[in-house]
């Protein structure tokens, strides 16, 4: 299973609003007195074939640097750049959609201007009074679980009442606390708190991620609930899971330990561990256009990973395929580190030897809600099998409240790319490039459900 794919930058708070002096770049009236400075908070879009990316952006201040602030409902998080003049007096930036050559009008407070290099994307900026924000409470933790000090920030909307926490839980490998909470993030606008950890091993946490096994995962995830339940209301609040990737099989597992009133996941397979590489390597193989023979020796390393014994023939088998896997591209689409043994005794520590694990009991049992998101195209967790197998799953606990939802052309991140979309009638529109607006009005709504 590849890594979970997170691209989208870190917050960054802007500086002092110094004011710095920003010539008139628009055509105005004699009379017209420009404003003193481009500082400000604006609203706007990204504009291409008539449709719309909603943004909101602060300007200000670092030192001698003008940076820009950038979120957007598709977005989680904030991307934040430099802003500088090029040649013309323009003012040049980073965003998501490439870069930005923007001029500014100081007396109506306007920027506006292409983006990307092709030229098809304008954003367009309109300075005003910010948006009130729901203000949030942080507080970082430290607290004990398997042997390892876990650390972990908390957060809490101020002001309005908590309906819901929720604990977020990476996928496989070794990750901060820092996706979880641009997640975390957007949902305190809506009443809802949670905390997010460093991955054992990761960040301030202590432990190791790459030897860490499911049972110490969940062992993690239980005890940051523990936490989350010490600071909420339980008599007001409901308390669930959120597992992201492989962190979909720790959520259901810590449920059958600590019930929770909820569950969530991102890409989190339905399967086994085993039908899950299974499934990633026959969509692998087809991609690369494999015949039968390459098929069959791709699936066999599969079939190699999960034997029990570690032989020195096991071994041997292993490496010769992975040579052959890496000289024709299947070991870059598929396998990680920690999927090659590195010696005979190292076939006991493979990750999935370490976090073999097949969630059909527990969900065969689930009888609270479960929200499930899949990508339309992602062959990590492919959801043709998933949403089938947890679909019949729920039918055999007697849970109509499992809800699937697949993400459309939504990659194993749940991004979606920026394309053309064409409707019946000969109606098309430029969707752009998404991540999380459906993934956040999908679990609002979940949680406003009794």
């Amino acid at each position: 299973m590849r890594r979970d794919i997170s691209s989208l930058s870190s917050f960054l708070c802007l500086g002092s609003a110094l004011l710095i002096p920003v010539p008139a770049e628009a055509q105005s009236p004699a009379a017209a007195v420009p404003r003193p400075a481009i500082h400000g908070s604006y609203r706007g879009a990204f504009v291409r074939n008539g449709s719309v990316q909603l943004v909101d952006a602060q300007i200000g201040a670092r030192g001698d640097s003008l940076l820009i602030g950038i979120t957007s409902p598709d977005r989680p998080g904030r991307v934040t750049a430099l802003m500088q003049r090029d040649s013309t007096g323009r003012l040049t930036f980073r965003t998501w959609n490439g870069p930005a050559r923007l001029a500014f009008d100081s007396v109506n407070g306007e920027l506006i201007g292409p983006v990307g290099a092709e030229g098809g994307i304008m954003l367009h900026l309109r300075r005003m009074a910010a948006l009130p924000q729901v203000e949030l409470s942080r507080e970082e933790i430290t607290y004990s679980s398997a042997g390892a000090v876990m650390a972990a920030t908390i957060l809490r909307p101020v002001g309005i009442p908590v309906h819901a926490a929720i604990v977020f839980v990476a996928g496989r490998g070794c990750a901060t606390r820092e996706s979880g909470l641009r997640r975390l993030e957007q949902l305190a606008q809506y009443g809802i708190g949670g905390i997010a950890a460093d991955t054992r091993g990761s960040g301030r946490s202590g432990g190791n991620c790459r030897f860490g096994t499911i049972d110490q995962f969940t062992d993690d995830a239980v005890a940051a609930l523990a936490e989350l339940r010490k600071r909420f209301n339980r008599d007001s609040t409901r308390f669930g899971f959120w597992g992201n990737s492989a962190g979909g099989w720790v959520v259901v597992q810590a449920h059958s330990r600590a019930p929770v009133d909820f569950l969530i996941t991102s890409v989190g397979p339905a399967t086994s561990v085993e039908q899950q590489q299974r499934d990633n390597a026959t969509y692998v193989t087809r991609r690369l256009g494999f015949d039968s023979a390459a098929t069959a020796r791709a699936l066999r390393y599969i079939t190699l990973m999960f034997e029990p014994k570690a032989t020195q023939a096991r071994y041997d088998e292993m490496m010769a395929t992975v040579q052959w896997a890496r000289a024709i591209g299947f070991a870059r689409e598929f396998m990680e580190d920690s999927d090659i043994p590195t010696s005979m005794a190292g076939l006991d520590s493979l990750w999935v030897a370490l976090n073999r694990y097949d969630p059909g009991p527990v969900l065969r049992r689930l009888r609270i809600p479960m929200l499930a998101f899949f990508g339309g195209r992602d062959e990590v967790v492919p959801p043709a099998e998933n949403v089938a197998l947890l679909r019949s799953l729920a039918a055999a606990a007697g849970n109509d409240r499992v809800r699937a939802v697949v993400v459309p052309d939504g990659d194993h991140g749940l991004f979606q790319p920026g394309g053309m979309q064409r409707l019946p009638g000969g109606v098309e529109y430029w969707r752009f490039g998404r991540n999380g607006g459906m993934i956040i009005e999908e679990i609002v709504a979940f949680l406003r459900q009794p």
